[in-house]
């Protein structure tokens, strides 16, 4: 048995779900919204305790002084 990393990916287990499961749309759309939530999930538990912001596409933008 080889390792595979992308099985622990969570990103890559749920694109991979979306085409055994046969849903519609891109397989890629699953992909971008499963690593949202884990982004979302992360700076939830582990970033936001330590100060930092969640910044990035479609979020609040945080000037140099701040």
């Amino acid at each position: 048995m080889r390792m595979d990393a992308k099985r622990c990916h969570e990103g890559h287990r749920e694109q991979d779900r979306h085409r055994a499961e046969d849903w519609s749309g891109s397989p890629s759309r699953s992909y971008k919204q499963a690593m949202r939530h884990w982004q979302d999930r992360y700076h939830a538990e582990v970033g936001a305790r330590h100060g930092q912001a969640r910044t990035g596409p479609r979020r609040r933008r945080l000037d140099r002084k701040t």
